[in-house]
């Protein structure tokens, strides 16, 4: 399990680093508690809609390792780098297969604009979505990738960390 953790963790430096390079900053983690603010169509998803979410939200826990637990939500957070014009992207999930029609990848389109965070998250609202395994966000623009983000989802109900920040016994000093 180390060497794993250690891989995804360079893995993601290395995705980091090809996002600068593209003008893109790239933050990742667990959001405890995220309430919608609507939602829209969105066909290529396993639900056909996603959830309206407050783009301005940070994460609480800073980690790629995401325990199986309904109510958290995870993934990326991308911004421009530089003054380049807003453009429309696509955001891309993978994954092992869920639901009765065994989805494997995820689709729907965002705005990244220069003054304002793009934030894109799942979020384990249905039994059938806990699905273990290997996750991937990946930033699309015009079909190339420009960042990407890698999650390990364990079947465990928590890790140590999140239990503690999302349970609000985090210690502070």
């Amino acid at each position: 399990m180390r060497l794993m953790t250690l891989t995804y963790t360079t893995l993601a430096l290395l995705w980091a680093n090809a996002a600068a390079a593209a003008g893109v900053t790239l933050e990742y983690g667990v959001i405890c508690e995220l309430a919608p603010q609507g939602e829209r169509s969105a066909p290529e998803t396993e639900l056909g809609r996603i959830n309206l979410i407050n783009q301005d939200r940070r994460f609480d826990v800073i980690t790629t390792q995401i325990p199986a637990q309904l109510g958290l939500s995870f993934g990326i957070r991308a911004e421009f780098t530089d003054e380049t014009p807003p453009q429309r992207i696509e955001i891309s999930v993978s994954h092992p297969p869920m639901g009765q029609n065994q989805v494997t990848e995820q689709r729907w389109d965002a705005a990244l604009n220069p003054d304002r965070p793009s934030l894109n998250v799942f979020t384990f609202e249905y039994p059938h979505e806990l699905v273990p395994g290997h996750w991937e966000f990946r930033i699309l623009q015009d079909g190339a990738t420009i960042a990407r983000q890698q999650f390990d989802v364990l079947s465990q109900p928590s890790t140590r960390e999140i239990d503690q920040i999302c349970s609000g016994n985090a210690v502070i000093s």
